[in-house]
């Protein structure tokens, strides 16, 4: 029975459900061992993009999987209540691998990334997904310290988007300038497009040591030895693998050479040209977000020449618009 001091309401279970995401991130969470009790309290907050939720259930034990981070589904009673805002439930079910039941970007709160512009730019991108490229991408950031390490990184030590979540920043960017470019060459598999360009840096989150703390970033073991491509190829057999290949072999070679094409590459390096429009297209695109992006950290502030940087091999140069 609620306190007095408690606001109860009963809500119609199969409307309300019928209304909610089939799968949640969870922000927060309390177990607490009731008094006199063999019984924990869990109180937890779950987050998607269309629906931010608390709830509440009672468990006989504590459970050591309920983490933030961890994604959930509700199993929810025949008769609801809500008490303070917060939904009685039967239990949380935490997912035990990737599945297609919810896409990547819902379930990211906007702080992980940044901002709120940029999550609704990739939540846009991923609109355009076909669910197997949805299910591979749940798959690759299955892990969350990836997934964290990719959102939070730089894309850069010293370069293009630097600053903290400069990768994922690129990233987007890169899948939206491809897609502008397709205007004038339409490309077969734009899904298979916009997957390689959101993917396209993400081996980067295992590249550098990023501490969140004092905002400095170095090259990690793996990075100096490995190199990012590299990492995120063996990323993507791993998920292909666990998904059970729903992808054709074609498309599979397809995907993974947009990944690795590299323009103006030596045949003797192992690395090939890009040779389809997707991985033309998503090269092209990785050099304007990149090179645009120091233009933008170099341009002067009025008009003029403005700062050095390596990777530029002139200085920026700048009029305002004639009146």
């Amino acid at each position: 029975m609620a306190n007095q001091n408690q606001s109860t309401l009963m809500l119609n279970a199969d409307t309300f459900r019928d209304n909610l995401p089939a799968v949640f991130r969870v922000l927060r969470v309390r177990q607490r061992l009731l008094p006199g009790k063999n019984q924990y309290q869990v109180l937890v907050s779950l987050y998607h993009a269309k629906h931010q939720i608390n709830v509440h259930a009672c468990y006989p034990q504590y459970d050591n999987q309920l983490i933030p981070g961890a994604l959930v589904k509700i199993r929810w009673p025949k008769r609801m209540v809500s008490i303070d805002g917060s939904l009685r439930i039967d239990r949380l079910v935490i997912l035990q691998e990737a599945e297609a039941s919810y896409q990547l970007f819902d379930t990211i709160p906007s702080y992980y990334a940044g901002s709120e512009e940029i999550m609704r730019r990739a939540r846009a991108l991923a609109q355009r997904l076909s669910d197997t490229h949805h299910l591979l991408l749940n798959h690759v950031f299955w892990n969350r310290g990836r997934l964290g390490r990719f959102l939070k990184g730089p894309g850069s030590l010293g370069g293009h988007h630097r600053g903290p979540h400069g990768n994922f920043r690129h990233a987007v960017e890169v899948a939206e300038l491809a897609i502008g470019m397709q205007v004038e060459l339409p490309v077969a598999a734009p899904s298979l497009m916009i997957t390689a360009a959101l993917l396209h840096d993400a081996g980067k989150a295992d590249e550098y040591e990023f501490d969140q703390h004092t905002g400095y970033a170095s090259m990690s073991p793996r990075g100096t030895l490995i190199g990012h491509r590299t990492t995120l190829l063996e990323w993507i057999a791993v998920a292909h693998d666990r998904m059970k290949k729903k992808l054709s072999k074609p498309h599979y070679e397809a995907l993974v050479h947009a990944l690795s094409a590299v323009s103006g590459a030596p045949e003797w390096t192992g690395c090939r040209v890009p040779m389809s429009r997707e991985a033309f297209l998503v090269n092209t695109a990785d050099r304007v977000s990149s090179h645009g992006d120091l233009l933008n950290q170099h341009a002067p502030a009025n008009e003029g020449f403005g700062t050095p940087h390596k990777h530029l091999k002139r200085l920026p140069f700048q009029v305002k618009e004639a009146a």
